[in-house]
């Protein structure tokens, strides 16, 4: 058996690498492929930015609303009071 052999033989045995896990969060540094369940939300860096702004009250020291929309249905909705810092679950 020549070594271009032994080699395609060797690749062929080992395993796909596992994917990786975020079950209990994470941040990829990487592009990456994750398998995602129904309900989770997937933000991209500026959508990250713009809700940790609002949560933490950057800009902002009023009241807020915060919506979780999907196909028109509002699934939750929160109060947040950045003048006295809390959240409020409606």
């Amino acid at each position: 058996m020549t070594t271009a052999g032994i080699q395609t033989g060797v690749i062929a045995s080992q395993s796909p690498p596992a994917a990786p896990s975020f079950k209990s969060g994470g941040i990829s540094n990487d592009d990456t492929i994750a398998r995602v369940n129904r309900r989770e939300m997937l933000l991209n860096t500026d959508q990250q930015t713009n809700l940790f702004d609002a949560l933490s009250g950057v800009g902002n020291r009023g009241r807020q609303d915060i919506y979780l929309q999907v196909d028109g249905r509002v699934l939750q909705h929160w109060i947040i009071d950045n003048q006295y810092r809390e959240a409020l679950e409606v």
